[in-house]
């Protein structure tokens, strides 16, 4: 594993929030997808890859949590290390809240339309 550092953990957050960015660009398309009535196939790709760039999100998390964790028992974050973590986190926040945006309005067009698909 890499070496905990502020630098290291931004990079990770960037990372993080071009996933969701993907995420949320996914999940855009599954909702064009629903409404124009395109076939299931075209979904079932859209929802895999939905899923593939969900597990990438679960490991960034990981690393992003294990290197706070270190770099919070070393305490090796100056003010302005804690000011750029903390906009970082309200990008996440804010990409995260328009995925879940995506995700609900997929679910209200597909309990309109009858479609019924199991939410994990």
């Amino acid at each position: 594993m890499e070496e905990a550092s502020s630098k290291s953990l931004l990079k990770h957050y960037e990372m993080l929030l071009g996933l969701y960015t993907e995420l949320e660009n996914i999940s855009s398309e599954v909702v064009q997808a629903i409404e124009s009535g395109k076939q299931a196939i075209n979904l079932t790709l859209r929802l895999k890859q939905n899923m593939a760039v969900a597990e990438r999100i679960r490991e960034e998390s990981r690393k992003i949590a294990s290197m706070k964790k270190t770099l919070a028992e070393q305490n090796h974050l100056t003010e302005e290390d804690r000011n750029l973590i903390k906009q970082a986190e309200n990008n996440l926040t804010q990409a995260v809240n328009r995925v879940v945006a995506q995700g609900n309005k997929s679910q209200e067009i597909m309990n309109k339309q009858g479609v019924k698909i199991s939410r994990r």
